[in-house]
């Protein structure tokens, strides 16, 4: 959490922005891999500070190429806690307001609903947003 900037509550109806990976996105079909959604800690943006492109800028590596959204109460509805998390700037690295985490456990069938239940709104080979 950054130091200057102070973590606020995200409501179920608010938005959250998810990079895919290369590795978890087929381009040709859209699809996307659950394990897109895997980890303790997933890092997401809160659109009320960062759209799609925002939170695709942010890859400096070039393997992001998908952003999707999806709902902060849909992710507690699957016994995930949703936190405000903004970053400050460090070497290498903008401050980041719109980060937040999705914490809790991803069993499989818990990434599989979080999969379907996020929308594609950004793709990297139009490189803009789609919705």
């Amino acid at each position: 959490m950054a130091d200057d900037l102070i973590p606020e509550e995200i409501g179920d109806s608010e938005t959250l922005l998810r990079r895919i990976h290369r590795h978890f996105f087929d381009p040709d079909s859209g699809r996307i891999s659950s394990g897109a959604f895997d980890g303790s800690e997933m890092s997401v943006n809160w659109d009320k500070y960062a759209n799609a492109a925002d939170t695709a800028a942010q890859d400096l590596t070039g393997n992001i190429l998908a952003v999707v959204s999806l709902s902060a109460g849909t992710c507690r509805n699957l016994e995930q806690e949703v936190q405000h998390d903004p970053t400050s700037e460090t070497a290498g690295a903008r401050a980041n307001q719109a980060h937040s985490l999705v914490r809790g456990k991803k069993s499989r069938p818990i990434k599989q609903k979080l999969r379907d239940a996020s929308t594609l709104v950004w793709q990297a080979e139009f490189g803009k947003t789609i919705c």
